[in-house]
């Protein structure tokens, strides 16, 4: 069953600060993961220390803390929180508590004196972890040690509460904090929000909204767009609705996402004239649906069978070249077979768009199997057809296949272009191979290109490649 909670009568834990204060930091193997200690590799004096923006292992930024701690004089504080923050942002949470364990960067004689902000970052991993826990004993060691946490700590143990269902532990230290005269951000009312929501509790989060407006940190769009996407989900589109009103009363403007969330509320009860109203009204405020309005739309018309109002609404193409920009090639896949099976068959244009994303992606096989389809499909490749899937070949370095490709298209009697051979020149010269580059800088000097493409071509092998073919 659901547990519901309420912001008004919950019984308040004795102070989080006092028993925090009571709390010690153990080192343990919880602490310590000696997989990241700095073996001998890391010492080697053949390596080169890498700026934090270049960090992209593990094992280079673990290299670069080491390096820096060794430099004369050491490096701020805070270029060692620029490394840390760059390991926890590829997700090695126990590696970045092993590294500030190792160096005693929360003891109470560092070899750098910390900010807050090294617990924090400690806090947070702990929290991803799913040891809440100890990131309160965190807490309470940065306290001890005279440290004041700020609106970021206490965000981060509140989001940790939230991701590990201890909502009742969040409300009740967000009741702490508002007792003690802290005055919560926008972030960690918002925080606090999403959380009651994810769980349920849409009623609970409306009155944290109510509470919210009465603070110096007024509501702002994220947080309206927030439960209202709950309401919908509980099926409150009343309720949905009139929030929606309000917050233009309000003078809050609401964004793609708030749309998307009713528009996607009404089509799952098949309330098809409000959801084109606001479908209407999003675009008259120069609001440009994203992929997921898209696809919301997309997926609800069709399911009912209304393929021809979906055409009408947006055109398959724009849909598809939508979704293959954001890389949303399942979905672009999805729509092209639908065509196939219920809607108005896909045209050149439509395949062309989806084999440049697929392309784009690295997948040349699945582009190369739509274009091998096309003349089953009653349709011919063109030009640009030809020039995107030799692009693409040529990017991934399958230039045997690129070349086929080009062999095959003067077959079918479409002539290459300027386009082409720029980037089978382009392809080649990138692989290295000068010689195959020049017979087609040759072949295209006996084309009929006009001057200008020539002496295009002749500077691109003059002066090397770049990446941009068209």
């Amino acid at each position: 069953m659901m547990m519901k909670h309420s912001f008004y009568g919950i019984g308040i834990h004795p102070s989080v600060f006092r028993l925090l204060s009571a709390r010690k930091f153990f080192t343990s193997p919880l602490y310590f993961n000696r997989s990241y200690t700095f073996a001998a590799s890391f010492h080697s004096s053949n390596r080169n220390c890498k700026e934090v923006t270049d960090l992209k292992t593990l094992e280079d930024a673990v290299y670069t803390f080491n390096h820096m701690s060794r430099r004369n004089p050491v490096p701020p504080i805070q270029e060692f929180t620029k490394v840390l923050a760059c390991i926890v942002n590829m997700k090695h949470f126990d590696a970045a508590i092993s590294l500030i364990t190792q160096f005693d960067l929360l003891g109470v004689n560092p070899f750098l004196k910390p900010t807050i902000y090294v617990f924090n970052i400690t806090i947070n991993c702990f929290c991803h972890l799913k040891r809440v826990n100890c990131g309160f004993a965190v807490l309470g060691k940065a306290t001890k040690l005279g440290y004041v946490p700020d609106c970021a700590t206490f965000n981060t143990l509140i989001r940790g509460l939230c991701a590990n269902d201890k909502l009742h532990q969040a409300i009740r230290l967000f009741n702490q904090l508002v007792e003690s005269k802290f005055e919560p951000s926008v972030v960690t009312y918002g925080t606090l929000m999403n959380g009651l929501c994810k769980s349920g509790d849409t009623h609970a989060a409306i009155l944290l909204l109510r509470k919210m407006e009465t603070s110096i940190s007024p509501p702002g769009i994220i947080q309206y767009s927030t439960i209202i996407d709950s309401l919908c989900k509980d099926k409150q589109f009343v309720e949905a609705l009139d929030l929606f009103s309000e917050m233009n009363r309000k003078g809050i403007s609401p964004n793609v996402v708030t749309y998307t969330c009713l528009i996607q509320g009404l089509c799952s009860i098949r309330s098809w004239e409000e959801a084109m109203r606001l479908l209407s009204e999003m675009l008259a405020r120069n609001i440009s649906p994203n992929v997921h309005t898209f696809t919301v739309l997309m997926d609800a018309l069709c399911k009912e069978g209304r393929v021809i109002e979906a055409q009408n609404i947006f055109t398959y193409n724009t849909i598809l070249d939508a979704l293959c920009k954001n890389r949303k090639l399942d979905e672009g896949l999805n729509l092209f077979n639908m065509l196939d099976g219920d809607g108005p068959p896909p045209d050149i244009v439509t395949c062309n768009c989806l084999i440049d994303g697929l392309c784009k992606s690295g997948e040349t096989d699945t582009a190369f199997g739509i274009l091998s389809s096309l003349s089953a499909r009653g349709l011919q490749p063109n030009v640009r057809t030809y020039n995107i899937m030799i692009d693409g070949f040529c990017k991934k370095g399958e230039l045997d296949k690129a070349n086929t490709l080009f062999l095959e298209m003067k077959r079918n009697g479409c002539p290459a272009d300027d386009i082409t051979y720029k980037i089978m020149v382009q392809g080649f010269l990138r692989a290295n191979e000068t010689t195959k580059a020049a017979e087609f800088l040759s072949g295209s000097l006996d084309a009929s290109f006009s001057a200008d493409a020539n002496k295009l071509l002749n500077k691109l092998f003059s002066d090397g490649f770049n990446d941009s073919p068209n």
